[in-house]
């Protein structure tokens, strides 16, 4: 990709990640790893409609009390995961001792319960 124009590059990528031709492609992988990674956590964790998450499924497991736990990298690598979100998948974690109070926290402060893996996903 190099000495492309931008919009070469970006155009690159995309046609990459849309046909899945990065899957196992050793130089491509591990960059994209990171970069997924790091988008995926935004928008489950940032990306937010009127205060709430963004992500429908995401949505009611926060509103429920759940901690955005884990995204776990092809964790799903069929045709349809990797159509739908590149491999990725999420675990929401309910601990029990604190359903109540992190469901409370996202309904009256819009405050999401997040794990130490996705938050370092952010940096």
């Amino acid at each position: 990709l190099a000495g492309n124009s931008e919009e070469g590059i970006e155009q690159a990528l995309y046609d990459m990640i849309k046909s899945n031709s990065w899957v196992g492609d050793n130089q491509w992988q591990p960059v994209l790893q990171e970069i997924l990674l790091h988008l995926c956590a935004r928008y489950l964790y940032r990306e937010k409609r009127r205060n709430k998450v963004l992500d429908p499924v995401g949505n009611f497991h926060v509103r429920n009390g759940a901690v955005i736990y884990r995204i776990n990298w092809l964790a799903d690598p069929s045709p349809r995961g990797l159509t739908n979100s590149c491999g990725l998948m999420v675990n929401y974690r309910y601990y029990l001792e604190d359903l109540e109070k992190n469901s409370n926290s996202y309904l009256t402060e819009n405050t999401v319960a997040v794990g130490e893996q996705v938050l370092a996903l952010l940096e």
